[in-house]
C-alpha cells in the first residue's frame, strides 16, 4: 500500500516533530491492517488524509503507492486510484446540498459500485436514515449528513477508507451503528483504514495505534 520516507508537511516543517510516528519517519501502511491516527490538534491530521488523497502535494520527503512515487501519478491514475482502491469520508464531508440523500448516494456508485441499491438503502436504514432518502441534502443536520457521506464512501471498492473525525456529530448509538457497518464493510473488501481522532477510539477494532 503507502510507503512513506521521511514526509513531512511544509507548513509543518519548523515544528518538533520528533515525537511524531508519521512525520520524519520510514513506515508503511500494511494491507488489510486497521489503524489509529491519534492526532492532537495542529499535528496534520487532515493534512496526511488529504496527501495520501492526492489533495495536496506541498510536503518534502517521499509518499509511495505499492512502490510507485505518487508525485509521478497523472489525473487518470489518480482518479482510478479514487474510483477502486481508496475511499475517504471528509471531515467537511463534501456532499451536494442541493441533490437529494438518495441522488448523493447514486451519484458515487454509479462511477465503480460495490453495492447495489438495496444495500445503500440497508445501510440507510441500519444507519436510521431511510426517512430521509429523497430529502434535498441541505436541509439535513449535520450528524444526518455525516451519516450519508459515511454510506457514500462506503458504496465504492476500496482496498484503503480514509475517515477523519468521521463521528464528531453523532451520539453514542449512531457511532456504534456507524462502527458495525465500517467495520462489516471492511471485512467484506479485505480493506484496511485509517481513522483520524483527537482521542476518542469509538467502537472499532484497531491493529495499531500510531501517534501523529
Amino acid at each position: 500500500m503507502f510507503q512513506f520516507s521521511n514526509l513531512i508537511p511544509l507548513p509543518l516543517a519548523e515544528k518538533d516533530l520528533s515525537s511524531s510516528e508519521v512525520w520524519g519517519c520510514d513506515w508503511a501502511l500494511a494491507e488489510g491492517t486497521a489503524y489509529f491516527l491519534e492526532a492532537p490538534s495542529g499535528r496534520g491530521k487532515t493534512t496526511f488524509q488529504h496527501l495520501l488523497y492526492g489533495l495536496r502535494q506541498d510536503y518534502s520527503g517521499q509518499i509511495s503507492w505499492k512502490g510507485q512515487d505518487i508525485r509521478q501519478f497523472s489525473a487518470e491514475d489518480w482518479a482510478v486510484l479514487r474510483q477502486k482502491e481508496l475511499a475517504i469520508i471528509f471531515q467537511d464531508l463534501r456532499l451536494f446540498p442541493q441533490l437529494s440523500m438518495a441522488e448523493n448516494l447514486i451519484l458515487k456508485q454509479e462511477l465503480n459500485p460495490a453495492m447495489d441499491l438495496d444495500q445503500l438503502k440497508a445501510a440507510a436504514e441500519e444507519l436510521d436514515m431511510m426517512e430521509h432518502w429523497d430529502r434535498p441534502t441541505g436541509l439535513l443536520s449535520y450528524g444526518q449528513k455525516q451519516r450519508i457521506a459515511i454510506i457514500r464512501a462506503l458504496s465504492q471498492p476500496f482496498s484503503l477508507l480514509l475517515m477523519d473525525e468521521p463521528f464528531a456529530h453523532l451520539d453514542q448509538e449512531n457511532i456504534r451503528r456507524a462502527c458495525q457497518l465500517i467495520q462489516r464493510r471492511c471485512e467484506e473488501e479485505k480493506a484496511s483504514f485509517l481513522i483520524a481522532s483527537l482521542g476518542d477510539d469509538y467502537f472499532l477494532n484497531y491493529d495499531k495505534t500510531i501517534r501523529l
